[in-house]
């Protein structure tokens, strides 16, 4: 949390710490500075809206709204939804991916923790999809070199089958996120439990994930 001084408005700042030993320095840098353009590519009222972005290498920063609520992760630590509160905000993620994948933008990392639930709301504006970093500009693929065959990114839970094998994907890899994600929040665990991103490939590719209980809510 920070005050923008020249307009005067709180806002939200997100930085990344580097660690040079680790040798993933540059990919990270260009991934973190990636989530901002990919971010500012769309004006909408259920994606994060990003202000600016500092892409100075000692220290970079992006700033962003600030947002009041707490995550969909937070709010499902407290219990399930039921349909009639879970299909409103799955619509509201719906229209922010439709919006990025109307960009050229993959999010690729679908998942409670980020998405957000802002306070006090009912509006259309209530849901914000959060966190590009590692999300996929199609039409820059060619140039990031960050994307390609083999490269696993996201979290293996919320992965459709040729995203856990680290194949390329498209829009369609985070509708199958957000269908785990509702499955999550009226179930209150996920279709798939596994304790290897192996395993969780076995387990989508053989079996079926258990009914929802349709007379929950």
């Amino acid at each position: 949390r920070a005050l923008d001084e020249r307009l005067g408005r709180h806002v939200a700042l997100k930085w990344m710490h580097f660690h040079e030993h680790d040798g993933l320095r540059d990919a990270a840098f260009a991934r973190f500075v990636r989530e901002a353009r990919a971010a500012a590519l769309v004006r909408h009222p259920n994606v994060v809206q990003v202000l600016d972005v500092s892409a100075d290498a000692s220290t970079p920063f992006i700033i962003m709204e600030l947002l009041e609520g707490e995550s969909l992760r937070d709010r499902l630590a407290r219990g399930r939804l039921s349909w009639a509160q879970a299909i409103p905000i799955i619509g509201s993620i719906l229209d922010g991916l439709a919006a990025l994948h109307a960009a050229g933008v993959v999010h690729r990392d679908i998942k409670p923790s980020n998405v957000f639930l802002t306070r006090g709301g009912e509006s259309d504006a209530a849901v914000k999809v959060l966190d590009l970093g590692v999300a996929h500009i199609a039409e820059a693929e060619g140039l990031s070199g960050l994307t390609g065959t083999g490269t696993q990114l996201g979290t293996p839970a919320y992965m459709p089958l040729e995203q856990l094998r680290g194949e390329r994907v498209g829009a369609s890899a985070d509708l199958y996120a957000v269908g785990v994600v509702l499955y999550e929040v009226v179930a209150g665990v996920r279709p798939f439990a596994a304790r290897t991103a192996a395993d969780l490939a076995v387990q989508i590719a053989i079996t079926r994930a258990p009914d929802l209980d349709a007379s929950h809510g």
